[in-house]
């Protein structure tokens, strides 16, 4: 689904937008205001929350656009501006090459102008992307063709004579029937479908096992700050912290096994001890790992209805693949 083409009436006589750019990387935000620029754009860069809060406050731009901030949820300031300025464009930046058109979708729904690319090679797009917005389309248009010569009209072939009545031609003979033999060599008998071979047993007789295997200590680790490192795109590094510590703080008196990870301020989880195990985890143990991730995707779901798609959508790793299967 295109995003809509929202044009700004407020914009129609003035050559330039006033934007609010909500960004805390600066190697984002200032190659966005150098190409913005160049169409002689106001543009107001915050690099924190209470900046943007000001920035909204003191006057309301003609947009908005929001990537990430260290301090805040992008969706978090996406939907209270939504909700304060209903008819405020605003923009979300992700910070990779290709939008991912779920969040897209998402974010269009609940009344976002678009979403867009970051990237130093995508900016010529957001450039574009605004000039639309103002209800200009100044990209380069092919020259248009010279309209074709009107086309001669012929006159009509003289009409055929008529042919003969059906009645005096002679019925074609009736196809001779093929014989028995030869029906019965032409046909193919229907292909036999193979047959499946019975699941080998992962556990001994008379024991039931839930998975087919689990997974390493190693790669568990990998697999969980590969969750964290994916969620950044949509939630500050402060917010991913909180939502790994809240859904484990809720789980330890349970599951003791879980007081061996533990997660800093931006996200980025780690083992109790430098040396970590080698062999696999427990099926008791990837139960409680299960636990933990379900309940760090149930708080971003409370922001992104079905997050745990985003992840599907993300070409995560097969470790990642492996625990969002079997939630």
């Amino acid at each position: 689904m295109e995003a809509p083409n929202r044009s700004n009436p407020k914009v129609q006589d003035r050559d330039f937008l006033q934007i609010v750019l909500a960004e805390s990387n600066s190697t984002i935000s200032e190659p966005i205001v150098a190409e913005l620029g160049k169409d002689q754009h106001r543009i107001v860069r915050c690099a924190n929350l209470q900046e943007t809060n000001r920035a909204m406050d003191s006057h309301v731009p003609d947009l908005l656009i929001i990537g990430n901030l260290e301090d805040s949820s992008c969706l978090e300031v996406f939907r209270e501006c939504a909700q304060k300025f209903q008819n405020l464009p605003i923009i979300l930046l992700c910070h990779t090459l290709e939008v991912n058109q779920f969040f897209k979708d998402w974010v269009v729904a609940k009344g976002g102008c678009d979403v867009m690319s970051g990237s130093p090679t995508k900016l010529h797009l957001l450039r574009q992307g605004l000039q639309n917005l103002m209800g200009r389309d100044q990209s380069v248009e092919p020259a248009q063709a010279a309209p074709a010569p009107a086309k001669i009209q012929e006159p009509a072939p003289p009409p055929a004579p008529a042919s003969k009545p059906a009645s005096n031609l002679p019925s074609p003979p009736p196809p001779l029937p093929k014989p028995p033999q030869a029906i019965a060599q032409n046909a193919k008998p229907a292909p036999k479908e193979p047959v499946k071979a019975a699941p080998i047993p992962t556990s001994s007789p008379g024991k039931s096992s839930r998975f087919q295997q689990t997974l390493t200590y190693q790669q568990t680790l990998a697999a969980l700050n590969e969750i964290s490192e994916i969620s950044l795109k949509y939630f500050g590094g402060l917010v991913i912290g909180n939502y790994w510590k809240k859904a484990h703080k809720s789980l330890t008196a349970e599951h003791l096994w879980l007081e061996c990870w533990s997660v800093d301020h931006t996200g980025v989880i780690s083992f109790v001890s430098q040396d970590i195990p080698q062999e696999n985890l427990t099926e008791r143990q990837f139960e409680s790992l299960l636990l933990w991730v379900k309940g760090f995707l149930k708080e971003c779901d409370r922001i992104i209805a079905d997050y745990i798609e985003l992840l599907r959508q993300s070409n995560p790793s097969e470790q990642v693949k492996q625990i969002i299967t079997n939630l």
